[in-house]
């Protein structure tokens, strides 16, 4: 049984692949990581500063 593909449009805007209300009675979390580590001084790939 073969299905087809999933018409979709194309366009330039990404869609969000989810969406939800943030509100008093359904809240959110967001989290930030920041990396604070020496690592992070380290170059990257042939460590050409741009």
């Amino acid at each position: 049984m073969a299905l087809s593909p999933p018409s979709r449009k194309r366009s330039r805007v990404a869609e969000m692949p989810y969406t939800a209300e943030i509100s008093r009675t359904n809240p959110g979390c967001f989290i930030f990581l920041v990396d604070q580590s020496a690592s992070m001084s380290d170059p990257i790939g042939s460590g050409e500063m741009v």
